[in-house]
């Protein structure tokens, strides 16, 4: 397995996800005046930041060209309606370093998750990191367990993400309900 050289100040940081932009959404941003949280510790945490306006098809599209992508439906902007942070600015959220998603959330349910208060990872900022980790790393998340995006809800289910023996990426749902040892998700470090 090859080590993501996450030692990153702010400033390389931000460029380097400008570059990301660039190269698979051909977009230009700037995240010059764009703060990165204090708490952020580069040797354990992922920061991903997402620009205003970016959508789940516009990530699917670019990440189609890189790799397959199987979705449990062909307009996910559509149909996962709520989430918990959008794209009406640029953010910046934080999570923990780690290939498969967090191992103390594992089995737990998105309902028993909001009931514990943990927020999780949004279907838009798990593309994300999957962009952010094929783009540093050349090889993806999750290659064991689903990622359950508890951050987004579409009309009744949870999306997850796994990626697949053949390297393609799923995009399926859950019953809000549902928890399996090979189910987790990520939850947003907020210090």
């Amino acid at each position: 397995m090859k080590v993501l050289n996450n030692n990153l100040s702010a400033t390389q940081l931000k460029s380097v996800w400008t570059k990301i932009y660039q190269d698979w959404l051909d977009r230009k941003v700037d995240f010059t005046n764009l703060t990165i949280p204090s708490f952020y510790n580069r040797s354990k945490h992922f920061a991903v930041i997402v620009a205003q306006g970016t959508t789940m098809n516009e990530l699917v599209t670019a990440i189609k060209k890189r790799f397959n992508v199987n979705l449990y439906t062909k307009d996910l902007d559509a149909l996962v309606k709520i989430n918990d942070r959008i794209a009406d600015k640029d953010y910046v959220v934080i999570f923990n370093i780690s290939i498969e998603a967090d191992k103390n959330l594992k089995n737990l349910s998105a309902d028993k998750l909001a009931e514990m208060n943990i927020s999780g990872i949004t279907l838009l900022e798990r593309l994300f990191l999957e962009i952010f980790y094929f783009d540093q790393l050349g090889e993806n998340l999750d290659i064991n367990n689903w990622t359950l995006c508890s951050g987004s809800r579409d009309y009744g289910g949870v999306p997850g993400v796994h990626r697949n023996l053949d390297g393609s990426i799923t995009v399926a749902y859950f019953n809000p309900s549902y928890h399996s040892n090979i189910i987790s998700s990520r939850a947003v470090v907020t210090q």
